[in-house]
Formats: C-alpha cells, sequence, structure tokens
C-alpha cells in the first residue's frame, strides 16, 4: 500500500461523476505545492509564476485544515496558494483543456503556464473552466481566498 506521504500516492483515483464520464481525462489529486499568504503578498510579488515560494507540500483533495492533507493547520488564512506541474498527454495535444474543481471555498483564481483562465467565486460549489489550447504543457497554479461575511 502506497502512504499518502508518497509523491505518487493519488487519493480518490477513480473518475469523480461516473455517469459523466470521459474517455480523456487526467486526475489531478495528489501532491500540490502550497503556501498560506496571510499578507495578501502573493499577487504582488507574482506567486505564480515562482515555484520556489510553495515550499509546503499538501495532498489534494484535503483542504489544508486536514490532518490528511499533510497540513493539518486549523487557523485562519485569508489567502492560500496551491500550485501543481502536470504533462498533458502528447495525443491531447491542439484539443481544448477544461479544468474541473470538485470545490472552492470561496474565490478562486486559476493560471496556467502564467496566464488567468478562470475565476470563480461561490463557497463550496464545483466549478469547471476552459484552459485553452494555449495551455497544453505546464504549471496549473490556483489562489484561494476565503472572505468573511
Amino acid at each position: 500500500m502506497i502512504s499518502p506521504s508518497t509523491d505518487s500516492f493519488i487519493p480518490r483515483p477513480e473518475y469523480p461523476r461516473p455517469q459523466f464520464v470521459r474517455s480523456r481525462w487526467l486526475n489531478l489529486n495528489g501532491t500540490w505545492g502550497f503556501r498560506t499568504d496571510d499578507d495578501d503578498a502573493g499577487l504582488e510579488k507574482s506567486w505564480f509564476s515562482r515555484p520556489e515560494v510553495f515550499e509546503d507540500k499538501i495532498l489534494v483533495p484535503f483542504s489544508f485544515e486536514s490532518e490528511m492533507s499533510g497540513i493539518a493547520d486549523r487557523s485562519f488564512h485569508p489567502r492560500v496558494w496551491y500550485r501543481r506541474t502536470f504533462s498533458v498527454p502528447e495525443e491531447w495535444r491542439g484539443l481544448r483543456l477544461l479544468l474541473n474543481f470538485g470545490a472552492v471555498d470561496y474565490r478562486a483564481i486559476v493560471w496556467v503556464n502564467g496566464v488567468i483562465v478562470a475565476t470563480h467565486e461561490g463557497g463550496h460549489r464545483a466549478h469547471h473552466r476552459g484552459a485553452g489550447r494555449r495551455s497544453t504543457n505546464g504549471p496549473l497554479h490556483t489562489s484561494r481566498k476565503a472572505v468573511l461575511a
């Protein structure tokens, strides 16, 4: 059995919605880079293009508050960042890439190869966005902002 601390461990490897299964899909669950942003510095300092700032590792799809994530930090953080690099299979080159998020709390900005491809606002709701054809290979970055109401 592979332990959650192993980089090759992928929790929840099954297709998330069997009634809508696709023949071509890539599960991005697993180990991601992670960083809290309590001072709201990430955008100004272009963290979306700086992999070295992601010092911590998190196991996605678990939230950073959960012990299963490897972070287990229950304190409040107004912004957190996730980063993941992945390669698109060669046979997908030139096809439109669709990114699906099972839940985001509360606001997300998604970069692919340094370009904003999606934004989302609405607590704990699933969403998906097309990332276009230009983003066929490279890093995926997300920034999450929690908003108190």
